[in-house]
């Protein structure tokens, strides 16, 4: 299997967002709801270049405030404010004991979150929030159908977040 077929765990994914983001974007500010920002348009991204793979396991889910990804939720709930230094860590079931995860080493994952950081990285989370929350996109079409009752999940799939993407980037420009 070729490693652009692998799904990592999206705890992993996020420190190596944030691995990045130092490299890129030192003097800008990040919190956990930037970080989830990143990693959703990471997600998107490599679903439209790479044919509707993601590099993530499990889903995002729909929220109030925007997509989320539960586990990344999870991992960063006890931190406040800027999370430069912070990481995620795995959790042994077998002992309870923390464990650092291993960042992924795929190029072409890199080559998508560098692409975002370029492009999306510095702006604030208020501009991040308002072009993945855009009308048309994947969590507007999502939270549209969860009010209608025409789905019984919050999760985004994969397939809506391919196709529908475009509509978050056409609000970007607009923005602009």
């Amino acid at each position: 299997m070729s490693s652009s077929r692998l799904r990592y765990d999206p705890r992993a994914v996020a420190n190596l967002i944030l691995e990045m983001f130092m490299h890129y974007h030192a003097d800008s500010p990040i919190d956990k709801a930037k970080l989830q920002s990143l990693l959703f348009l990471v997600n998107a991204r490599h679903l439209t270049l790479y044919k509707g793979h993601s590099p993530l396991k499990g889903s995002f889910e729909a929220t109030p405030q925007g997509p989320i990804q539960p586990s990344v939720a999870k991992s960063f709930s006890n931190t406040i404010g800027h999370i430069y230094t912070y990481r995620a860590r795995g959790i042994s079931l077998a002992t309870g004991a923390q464990y650092d995860l291993d960042l992924p080493s795929d190029e072409k994952l890199n080559d998508v979150i560098r692409q975002v950081l370029c492009h999306a990285g510095a702006l604030s989370q208020k501009h991040l929030q308002a072009m993945i929350c855009a009308e048309g996109g994947p969590w507007h079409y999502t939270i549209c159908k969860i009010i209608k009752r025409e789905v019984v999940t919050t999760h985004i799939r994969d397939d809506v977040i391919e196709k529908l993407c475009s509509k978050m980037i056409i609000s970007l420009i607009a923005d602009e």
